[in-house]
């Protein structure tokens, strides 16, 4: 049985249909493997034995982002489909336990590999899933798609972003939906805001004070 290293590195597969259409099917299986919570949680019922624990569950999904984050960057960088069904994904699962580990993929594929992912996540509107993100009870979640967003920002020209925020006064939309979970801001959102106005983000969230900035640091996104 090939590991899924091995299955990507047989280029020739890239080229049959059903190896292509594994991606999307990944993520179906991502949805198979949630982590259960409360009564309103998405429950499928297994009919060749009983779903795995949640330890296993956890386990499973690591490794099938693993296994998908390998299929995208196969060919030519992300697709745009292949970001729809990711966010598709992160736009109606609810239950934070379920989107932790897929949004730190995305913001893993925004920082390492921007050249395609940018023009993808403009395309497919990819700030809307954002700030659905920004209305999760989660602050870890709510960190995510903050810093989520400073590498989409910091990696884009002037006229995307201008085209991206301002029509809509997204930056004032932001403070807003940041306090309705927040009375003040707290540190690390602090932290991550600071990061969005000097375009230098960390994948890290920082629960601690943001070391000073350098000289060479300017206000980018005000």
């Amino acid at each position: 049985m090939l590991r899924s290293s091995e299955i990507v590195a047989y280029a020739q597969l890239y080229n049959n249909s059903k190896f292509v259409h594994l991606k999307p099917t990944v993520c179906i299986y991502l949805m198979y493997h949630c982590v259960p919570y409360g009564d309103d949680s998405l429950v499928i019922n297994a009919i060749d034995g009983p779903r795995p624990s949640e330890k296993d569950i956890v386990s499973l999904r690591a490794y099938m982002l693993l296994f998908l984050k390998q299929l995208i960057m196969i060919g030519n960088g992300v697709k745009e489909d292949e970001l729809q069904a990711i966010l598709n994904f992160l736009s109606t699962m609810h239950e934070d336990e379920n989107l932790h580990d897929v949004l730190q993929m995305l913001m893993s594929l925004m920082s390492e590999h921007p050249s395609s992912m940018v023009p993808a996540f403009d395309a497919k509107h990819g700030v809307r899933t954002v700030f659905k993100l920004l209305a999760s009870e989660s602050q870890l979640i709510r960190l995510q798609a903050l810093k989520l967003l400073g590498y989409f920002l910091s990696r884009s020209t002037h006229k995307r972003k201008y085209d991206v925020m301002n029509p809509h006064n997204l930056y004032t939309l932001l403070a807003e939906r940041l306090l309705v979970h927040e009375e003040t801001l707290t540190l690390p959102t602090y932290n991550c805001l600071y990061e969005i106005l000097t375009e230098h983000i960390s994948q890290q969230v920082m629960y601690c004070k943001h070391p000073e900035p350098e000289s060479h640091y300017r206000l980018e996104n005000p």
